[in-house]
């Protein structure tokens, strides 16, 4: 099949923040390429630029630009003439090299965008700092964050955590440099999906792994992204539809659909497979007084937890989906002595019957990749539609690459979940 390719004049801009040289716009003179790259569920989105050898003041880009300098990274495939370029990724430099062949001088610069802060903030006790702090590391997270060793939502678990952890990490490394933005956080987890602070009060390690206790895959997302007001921390129920494109949950939040033709693909390259087929199905709680065995037993009686698709079965044998969550809270029985409490079996009869749904139709769902001109807003966690093919898409990662000299902008998806566009209306599970 021969598609018809459309054209777009894409434009991009990168200005630096630096110590030496203050605000640097790199854009006009010397900048050869760009690229960016964002994937759901990676900690950090990444970007990697090559730059001309000129001097500035003096001074090679080597010597100018330094591990940990802020960076703006703006591209558009059809900028607007008021609003300017979006900027689409915020971040900081991890590495600078200059390299050299036949007279002419390159420099290659890369980075990461705000998840870099959540690996590198950590948190930790050391007697070294203060020999206090080991004695409370039981109840750490309270005695020094006041994050409480109690039920949060979500909600309020990730707002602490910023405000208290994060907030003040990255008040110190601004120092003076009042160009680096604080993180926000959008959360949109329905409360009855609860946190049990208990659970970490004694953790250890980075930010990034502290939020993912309890952004529950396949359930919750958690992943990096910038809005034009600033970097933001996206901790959401999963927007996933159904084979036909229809909502899953009314729990999700609404994203971007991205409507283009078969003139804006270069390549498509997507396939059916039953590698992700499953034949039975049971969520169950990961803090909880009963094992596995025993909570099933209790939640036999309800409805599809555990659950067993007979036809999936015969064609496909015995494939189990058996996973523990956190997003069911109860640590303590009931008051009638039960540790599985009602509201426990029915929270994860809920998460459940959510897993069977959006499972299901793996066998029927389209998986590969797409390469657009000039998708530049397209961002991972979005869909896109190819409206002339029927084609309806879950974006799973998305690299953007500028190209300075030839002006081109070709944006490459990870696609997921493919299907018939929605003929209209949305259902629950």
């Amino acid at each position: 099949m021969t598609l018809p390719v459309r054209t777009y004049a894409p434009k991009c801009r990168v200005v630096f923040y630096t110590d030496r040289h203050g605000r640097l716009d790199v854009t006009d003179r010397d900048l050869f390429s760009l690229t960016t790259r964002r994937s759901i569920g990676a900690a950090t989105g990444m970007w990697e630029i090559q730059l001309t050898g000129r001097k500035i003041a003096g001074e090679s880009f080597l010597t100018s630009l330094q591990p940990m300098d802020y960076v703006e990274i703006s591209f558009a495939r059809s900028p607007s003439q008021s609003g300017g370029l979006p900027i689409v990724m915020r971040g900081f430099v991890d590495n600078v090299s200059e390299q050299t062949s036949s007279g002419s001088r390159r420099v290659s610069v890369n980075g990461r965008d705000y998840g870099k802060l959540l690996l590198k903030f950590q948190i930790y006790y050391l007697d070294e700092i203060n020999p206090t702090l080991s004695l409370i590391q039981q109840a750490g997270l309270e005695q020094r964050f006041e994050i409480p060793a109690g039920i949060l939502t979500p909600t309020e678990f990730v707002r602490l955590v910023n405000q208290k952890i994060v907030g003040p990490n990255l008040s110190a490394l601004r120092g003076n440099r009042a160009w680096i933005p604080d993180m926000q956080a959008a959360v949109s987890v329905p409360d009855r999906f609860a946190v049990n602070g208990m659970a970490v009060q004694p953790f250890t390690g980075s930010v990034w792994n502290l939020l993912t206790q309890f952004a529950s895959k396949p359930w919750i997302e958690c992943f990096m992204t910038d809005t034009p007001s600033g970097p933001c921390l996206v901790y959401r129920f999963a927007p996933l539809r159904s084979y036909g494109a229809t909502d899953l949950s009314s729990y999700a939040p609404s994203v971007d659909v991205t409507s283009i033709t078969a003139a804006d693909v270069v390549s498509m390259s997507t396939g059916i497979s039953d590698n992700e087929v499953y034949s039975y199905y049971f969520t169950y709680p990961q803090y909880n007084l009963l094992d596995r065995t025993d909570f099933k037993a209790a939640g036999i009686d309800l409805a599809r937890n555990p659950y067993l698709d007979a036809e999936k079965l015969a064609r496909y044998g015995f494939l189990p989906l058996e996973l523990s969550t956190p997003l069911i809270p109860s640590l303590v029985p009931d008051s009638a002595g039960v540790a599985a409490t009602k509201n426990d079996l029915e929270l994860a009869a809920e998460l459940n019957s959510w897993l069977i749904a959006s499972n299901q139709s793996n066998h029927q769902f389209l998986n590969g990749s797409l390469t657009i001109k000039g998708g530049g807003g397209i961002q991972p966690g979005s869909y896109v539609q190819i409206t002339d093919l029927d084609r309806f898409f879950y974006v799973a990662g998305a690299s953007h690459a500028f190209s300075f000299e030839g002006g081109q902008l070709h944006t490459s998806l990870d696609v997921v979940r493919g299907s018939p566009m929605p003929r209209g209306g949305t259902r629950g599970f």
